[in-house]
């Protein structure tokens, strides 16, 4: 079990600052592992997109700096263990510029606040902040709605497109309110995994299973940081990231 690993690990980890996990490499070539008997509709999303083949070609910029670096959330469909179709996964990408000593939540932070259409739930724990889901408002109506049988949450539960819960709240099995919109996330029964690219490239190539909790990564000049959707207390149920998939996220209005 992947995540129990990391538990452990994280606990001895905190003393080097860094959490340890197994890692290996995925490549564009590679596809994922999961089902789409819950499958999305990537045609729904609204606004200007294209393929990002180089970091220039991402549209939505947040920040100042001389440093570049890259958000990227793949959203796919998550119940069984073969591959979904190319059409049920949307993988996205935002540009960051920064100056120096970033981590990639400080990322994530900036990024959600300047996006109205991107959402997360964050909670502290293992010493730490962990990401329990990706939100997006496929449409760009400006709302969103995820909830499960213990919480409910709309677009006016976020500040600066964070919602910060407690590591107490239940977030599986979280649907939508609007098929239009994206979510995927969760903790015991499913969970977005966080994967990191080649140091100091400008195109997206390979990523590895990260090695860092979030807050814990520091970026480096064009830096890739990549999340998608993984199953519980099976071997085979990561979604590898899909860089011949990665598309540019829509400007801001």
């Amino acid at each position: 079990m992947r995540k129990a690993f990391l538990y452990i690990a994280c606990v001895i980890a905190l003393v080097f600052a860094a959490c340890n996990e197994d890692t290996y490499e995925v490549f564009p070539e590679e596809t994922s592992h999961l089902s789409a008997n819950n499958a999305i509709t990537v045609s729904t999303i609204q606004g200007t997109t294209r393929l990002v083949r180089n970091i220039n070609d991402i549209l939505n910029w947040t920040g100042t700096g001389t440093n570049t670096s890259v958000l990227a959330i793949q959203w796919a469909p998550t119940d069984s263990v073969t591959p979904p179709q190319e059409e049920d996964i949307l993988f996205l990408a935002w540009g960051y510029r920064w100056t120096s000593g970033k981590t990639g939540l400080d990322m994530i932070r900036e990024v959600a606040a300047n996006d109205p259409r991107l959402f997360v739930i964050l909670t502290q724990q293992w010493g730490g902040w962990t990401i329990k889901g990706f939100g997006y408002d496929g449409n760009g109506d400006g709302k969103i709605s995820i909830s499960n049988s213990s919480i409910s949450l709309t677009e006016t539960n976020f500040n600066n497109g964070i919602y910060e819960g407690s590591a107490d709240q239940d977030f599986d099995g979280m649907t939508l309110g609007n098929p239009a919109d994206y979510w995927m996330g969760g903790w015991y029964k499913a969970y977005a995994t966080y994967w990191l690219g080649a140091e100091g490239t400008t195109t997206p190539a390979a990523f590895k299973y990260s090695d860092y909790l979030v807050d814990l990564r520091r970026l480096s000049n064009n830096s890739w940081d990549a999340w998608t959707f993984s199953t519980i207390n099976t071997s085979e149920s990561n979604i590898d990231p899909r860089p011949d998939l990665l598309k540019a996220a829509p400007t801001n209005k």
